[in-house]
């Protein structure tokens, strides 16, 4: 919006306001003292200073109000500058308030920082009142509230102080500004511009038309266009520039148009810009120096799905072409969409012109062609019909405005007058030979009564638009109007051929006449113009259809069209020889009008209609019977009808049933190195089924179907020529070509034959990622849940792309707004999902933008996945353990509150596919428990790996390779990961290790979210040291094994006696307490190590016995020595 400022200048008598101790109030003067209808006073009228007339000082008021006025709720900054050009370092303080005739109005806020708000007014601070050069300024915001008034006033008064010390001899002035409220400017007919035409075509084939209805030049600067996309998520804007003549169009496209739009177009842009909309954006045209908005496409900041409806379509795959009653734009689009006629997908035709009531066109509506103000009575005119077709006088009136208006007479026309005739209209005493002429004698006082200083008008009273006129209407002339060398007084006036339409300015019309002498009658009752050839002409027939024309057997109907150049007055007759080729019988085709036994088609051509023609209809069979052809020959005509030179043609029947070949799906899915359709651009058949509803609401398809090989998407803007209606589990045979869409492989479908209904549809194949193995198949995605439940579509008729994940992997669940799943409750929790494997992925390569389209909402299942967590992981046991022992092992915790089953369970490695392990027997884990996976080959094996953990007789679940799961996957010191999905393939949970972590013989813990907590350590957690030295917490139970089980077995003590030093030798690398003790219990030496022989020295001791105690985190155990 442009913002123009209102300044007001004035240097007004003096009078009094605020006192200053020397000079001005440092505080700024009471509230009340600015002169206003609510103060009635400033400071001088209520007697604290006295004051003189301000001679050298000026104040000004300015304000961001635009032009066109206050609007409500809306802050704005009003200035308030004083200039004292008598004193340069003076001070100077001021009031200011604003009010209407009732009080005060609205509020007062943001003063800057040399003003401050006392109650309704505004004043100077202590500090506010020292100018610089003699001038100081003040701000603050005033907004006028819910309710704003008509009109108010900004009141001012200032206090130049004379810098004497006392309150005597100051200058106060006061100021006004005058201030009134937004109204909203209501464009007249025919004097804006508005969207003449709209383009929303296949791929980037966008575009619309902005048309000037005004009968002058337009200036397009102060206009732009605006996009607002996706309900309002962005918006585009584009400033108009140039001269746009009267009638003409200015055209915008996307600069990857069709050559078509891209030939017509004034401007062509990149992306992003107002060019690149979709169906549910809204564009809309503003005036910005009346800040007004002129024109809508949709609604501003609403989403409607894909589309907004127009008549039988819709802004989504349509031309849209204004029609040409309408002669301003539209802000309501419940009435705008209502003011276009719909044009199928891809059509330009229209694009670059457009016609409308605000313009007459040459030679499309009547004017006055002759006009005869002779001697007495000899007083008549012609209308003349300059189209090419008859006009319905109906809608037009003749007026004569007679002295400069003071009397008005008026006549209707009625009738038909045929193109290049004239209507005449005479006084009812004029000249025989006018009489003779005449279409209509008036009586006085009528229409043909003028004298020629009165003047004539032609009115569209269905328009309200005035098409001709003879003289200035409301002038009087004097005695005429001055025509060329002549006037409209004692002469007969003859309209120029080279006219083709009426004249509303008389300064041109005037120059448009050729004078004739008074009383000629020689042209009255025909005119000859530039628009209609009056030589008569004989009617010609030609067929419009090529001579050698192919038709689809598939087609279903053909109109074979002739052309009639130029249309007869009479009613006419054409006879047309129908000889059927080899093989066309009439199990092929019909046609109609039925021809005669001899096959010969009579066609009765009406007066006025300018075609005629017939329908074949033809018959799609499944027989093998290769092209047939259909002769058409014209052979008579009637006598105002003559056959022209394309009188004949051959219409071929092609035969659909040979030239295509029937394909497996998965014959037309291979991709080249940038995931593009190997196939594409072959005509083919295929067999499948049904398994999705049609995704296009509109006319068009876009569904989903599969065969024993693979599954397609059929695809088409338009419905097949049978108006198949897509049901899931219908079998169909498709034709078509082989097309490709940003990553999809579509079978751009012709025809459709449905071969049997109501199958039942195969299982969806599980799948755990999206990718090309699951474009266009039938698949189901277990245990995700919404990235964002936000994003979810509230409300129906909304498509939305939504992230889906299952904590690992992140895929996109596309929500079509054609299904019953927008307007829905969003899932909360996991769920599953059943659709269309898709892709929507415009770069290159092709190889993302993967998704699923789920069909309803019964293809979404809530589903609950069991508490189980991977808490514990060893990646590399100990050196110690017993190569039968010395295997992986993982540990699972159930955290519910019911026991898991880990029947049809899995789980695998970083690799991460679901299946890989599978648990194939019956093993139940309670609630609070943990389980072990091991990897063991036997059951002794695992008895042994119990065993070396203490946990014999303790119940621990243990599950081991080739026993209750099959296989291993071993697991990496470098860093690997684990992951645990349910008999659905959902995955439960997942931890990960980087080789940092990894210590020999330790394993790791995890918490439930799978994040890494560190390494077990004896003592912390549950963990401990297995017979072998090997720490962990399997089962998280205590062991039950003896410290003679841990060291007995492989504990050594030597040289015993001993007498300089004595060795423990040992196979536990834990961290062992060796103390010394003598008889008496007394600590005499202590050593602590985790090394496999530990060697302590005695030398310091005296021969004798000790008690020798070997301790670790958990037991200890005591040993007799004998020093020498």
């Amino acid at each position: 919006m442009k913002i123009k400022k209102l300044s007001v200048l004035f240097a007004t008598i003096g009078a009094s306001l605020i006192s200053y101790q020397g000079f001005t109030n440092s505080g700024g003067a009471p509230a009340g003292r600015n002169g206003s209808p609510q103060s009635s006073s400033t400071c001088a009228t209520a007697g604290c200073h006295t004051s003189g007339t301000i001679t050298n000082q000026t104040i000004t008021i300015s304000t961001n109000i635009p032009a066109s006025g206050y609007q409500a709720n809306t802050n704005y900054t009003v200035t308030v500058t004083a200039n004292d050009a008598s004193m340069m370092n003076g001070t100077i303080g001021f009031q200011a308030s604003v009010e209407d005739a009732m009080g005060h109005v609205g509020t007062l806020s943001s003063a800057s920082n040399n003003a401050q708000i006392n109650g309704s007014y505004v004043n100077h601070t202590n500090a506010g009142n020292a100018s610089s050069m003699g001038v100081n300024t003040w701000t603050f915001d005033w907004n006028p509230g819910a309710n704003p008034p008509a009109n108010a006033m900004i009141y001012t008064a200032v206090n130049f102080s004379d810098g004497n010390g006392g309150q005597s001899g100051d200058n106060i002035g006061t100021q006004t500004l005058a201030l009134s409220q937004f109204t909203a400017v209501v464009s007249a007919p025919c004097s804006k511009p508005f969207f003449s035409e709209y383009i929303e075509g296949s791929s980037n084939n966008k575009g619309f038309e902005i048309y000037n209805p005004t009968g002058a030049p337009l200036d397009l600067g102060p206009y732009k266009v605006y996009l607002s996309g996706n309900g309002g998520s962005f918006t585009n804007t584009f400033n108009l520039s140039g001269i746009l003549a009267s009638g003409a169009v200015y055209t915008i496209v996307a600069d990857q148009a069709d050559p078509t739009m891209l030939a017509i177009a004034d401007t062509a842009l990149s992306f992003p810009s107002v060019a690149h909309f979709n169906g549910n954006d809204a564009l809309f045209l503003v005036d910005t120096t009346m800040n007004d908005t002129l024109d809508i496409i949709g609604v501003i900041g609403i989403d409607p799905g894909s589309s907004w409806t127009v008549g039988s379509g819709s802004t989504a795959n349509n031309t849209l072409v204004r029609d040409t009653t309408i002669n301003m734009g539209q802000t309501d689009w419940a009435i705008g969409a209502t003011e276009w006629s719909v044009q199928a997908n891809n059509t330009f035709t229209y694009f670059g012109a457009h016609a409308s009531m605000c313009i007459a066109l040459p030679c499309t509506t009547p004017f006055f062609s002759e006009y005869i103000e002779g001697s007495s009575n000899n007083k008549g005119f012609e209308v003349y019909n300059p189209s090419n077709a008859p006009l319905d006088l109906g809608p037009y009136k003749v007026y004569l405005s007679g002295n400069g208006g003071s009397f008005t007479n008026e006549f209707n026309l009625s009738g038909m007058l045929a193109s290049g005739a004239t209507y005449t209209i005479v006084a009812n005493q004029a000249d025989p030979t006018m009489l003779a002429i005449a279409d209509t004698a008036l009586a006085f006082p009528s229409v043909a009564h003028f004298n020629g200083n009165d003047a004539l008008f032609l009115v569209d009273t269905v328009m309200n638009d005035t098409l001709d006129i003879i003289g200035v209407i409301g002038i009087n002339p004097g005695s005429s109007w001055t025509v060329g060398t002549g006037s409209t007084a004692n002469n007969t006036l003859v309209r120029d051929m080279n006219v083709s339409a009426g004249q509303t300015d008389w300064a041109i019309g005037a120059t448009e006449w050729i004078v004739n002498p008074s009383n000629t009658f020689t042209f009255f009752g025909a005119h000859s113009s530039s628009c209609v050839n009056t030589t008569p002409m004989v009617s010609t027939a030609n067929f419009v259809t090529a001579a050698g024309t192919l038709v689809s057997e598939a087609a279903g109907t053909f109109t074979v069209e002739v052309n009639i150049n130029p249309v007869s007055a009479t009613n006419d007759t054409l006879s047309i020889m129908l000889t059927p080729g080899l093989g066309l019988t009439t199990a092929d085709g019909t046609v109609m009008p039925l021809p005669n036994a001899l096959g010969i088609l009579e066609l009765i051509i009406p007066a006025g209609e300018d075609s005629t023609g017939f329908v074949f209809t033809i018959i799609d069979d499944a027989i093998l019977e290769g092209n047939e052809t259909l002769y058409v020959h014209m052979v008579s005509a009637s006598t105002n009808l003559s056959i022209g030179m394309s009188d004949s043609l051959d219409l071929i029947i092609e035969d659909n049933d040979q030239i295509i070949p029937l394909y497996n799906i998965v014959d037309l899915l291979s991709v080249d190195a940038d995931f593009i359709a190997d196939s594409l651009g072959v005509e083919c058949k295929i067999v499948g089924t049904v398994y999705t509803d049609d995704f296009d609401g509109n006319a068009g398809y876009s569904f989903y179907i599969y065969d024993n090989t693979g599954g397609i998407n059929v695809f088409n803007f338009v419905d097949e020529p049978g108006g198949y209606q897509v049901n899931r589990g219908d079998s169909i045979r498709v034709s078509g070509v082989v097309d490709f869409y940003n990553g999809l492989t579509e079978l751009k479908v012709d025809s459709i034959t449905v071969l049997a209904t109501n199958r039942t549809l195969k299982q969806p194949t599980q799948v755990f990622t999206l990718d090309e193995s699951t474009e266009s198949e039938y698949v189901r995605l277990n245990g995700f849940y919404l990235v964002n439940p936000a994003g979810w579509p509230a409300f129906p008729g909304s498509s939305v792309n939504l992230d889906i994940t299952n904590g690992i992997d992140t895929l996109v669940m596309r929500i079509d707004s054609d299904t019953d799943i927008d307007g829905s409750t969003a899932p909360t929790g996991y769920f599953d999902v059943i659709g269309a494997g898709s892709q929507f992925d415009s770069s290159v390569p092709h190889d993302e933008g993967y998704q699923i389209f789920p069909r309803d909402t019964m293809d979404i299942i809530p589903v609950t996945l069991p508490s189980l967590y991977i808490s514990e992981v060893m990646p590399s046991a100990g050196a110690n353990l017993a190569a039968t022992i010395n295997g992986d092992w993982f540990e699972v915790r159930n955290n519910g509150n019911t026991a898991v089953d880990f029947n049809g369970f899995s789980w695998d490695d970083e690799s991460a596919t679901a299946g890989t392990h599978t648990v194939g027997t019956s093993v139940s884990l309670p609630a609070g428990e943990a389980a072990i996976f091991l990897d063991a080959a036997s059951t002794l094996d695992v008895s042994d790996w119990i065993a070396e953990w203490g946990q014999t007789g303790n119940n621990l679940i243990v599950l081991n390779t080739d026993n209750q799961f099959n296989g291993f996957s071993g697991f990496s010191s470098n860093g690997d990961a684990v992951f645990l999905y349910d008999d659905g393939g959902r995955l439960i949970s997942s931890v990960s290790y980087d080789g940092a972590a990894v210590n020999a013989g330790v394993s790791l813990e995890f918490d439930m979210s799978g994040m890494y907590l560190g390494n077990s350590s004896g003592g912390s957690n549950g963990a401990y040291s297995s017979i072998n030295g090997d720490v962990g917490s399997p089962g998280d139970m205590n062991p039950n094994f003896s410290l003679n089980d841990l060291l007995n077995d492989n504990l050594s003590i030597y040289p015993n006696p001993a007498s300089t030093y004595f060795t423990i030798s040992t196979s536990n690398n834990a961290e062992k307490t060796i103390e010394v003790r003598n008889v008496n219990g007394q600590l005499v030496k202590a050593v602590s190590s985790t090394d496999l022989e530990v060697r302590v020295n005695t030398e310091a001791l005296a021969a004798g016995v000790y008690m020798l105690n070997i301790k670790t985190a958990d037991y200890s155990l005591t040993r007799k020595l004998v020093i020498r």
